[in-house]
């Protein structure tokens, strides 16, 4: 029997600790929620709510698509809570910070501006695009509507972007402290590979099997971007 060193030990149990550390402080997460925040209808994703931050990609990924549901003009800290328990996030170490009771506000989509939103500055829509890519984590392209120009000042919400979200509403603070919001809607287009020939099923995938499209995109992780990625695989459908 090999005889096990005292120092191979210490080595043994230092590495142990070393990578549980590692782990546990991958998944420490922290969810910051304001006491306003502006949704669509009901129902809209914890990402579209809340600064998500630490963790993995993953984790954090999950936390953003998490369903939050509200009966009125409010979200509390419990249905949040309830969220999170529900979700296969949960075993991550998760530090909730909101008021127990937030207000929801819904943007206007009709050109119906408040008065926070008049007098703005004449920048061209067109300019947030660096601004919603890089919010979103896009390498796509995104095209940006809107009922007015962009308002003068600083972004201050949202946090993230969700690429494939159809609309969302911007909020900029301005020089003196004055908060100006802009709702606007989004069309996600994405390269992805389509078939030059007719595959059968059990045929096995080539390179040149294939050609690049754009196309619109509601959801991503639904089409095939990388030739590489087929490349060599068998079709399982006809």
């Amino acid at each position: 029997m090999k005889k096990i060193y005292l120092w191979e030990r210490f080595l043994l149990l230092f590495f142990v600790l070393l990578f549980s550390g590692i782990s546990n402080a991958a998944q420490n997460i922290k969810i910051e929620i304001k006491n306003t925040v502006y949704a669509d209808g009901n129902s809209f994703t914890l990402g579209k709510v809340a600064k998500i931050s630490g963790g993995t990609k993953n984790t954090r990924k999950i936390l953003s698509g998490l369903k939050l549901y509200s009966s009125g003009n409010f979200l509390t800290r419990n249905e949040v809570l309830r969220a999170i328990e529900v979700s296969d996030a949960s075993d991550a170490r998760i530090e909730l910070y909101m008021p127990e009771k937030v207000r929801i506000e819904k943007p206007d989509y009709e050109g119906n501006f408040t008065e926070s939103e008049s007098n703005v500055n004449n920048r061209p829509v067109s300019s947030l695009v660096p601004v919603i890519k890089s919010l979103s984590a896009w390498d796509g392209d995104v095209e940006i509507s809107a009922a007015s120009s962009v308002p003068d000042g600083t972004l201050i919400e949202p946090a993230s972007i969700i690429p494939g979200t159809p609309a969302a509403t911007l909020r900029f603070r301005d020089k003196n402290g004055k908060i100006k919001s802009l709702g606007v809607r989004l069309n996600w287009y994405e390269n992805v590979l389509v078939a030059s020939r007719n595959i059968k099923k059990g045929d096995t995938l080539r390179a040149n099997d294939f050609f690049t499209r754009k196309m619109k995109i509601s959801k991503t992780g639904v089409y095939a971007s990388n030739k590489d990625s087929i490349s060599g695989f068998k079709a399982n459908k006809c």
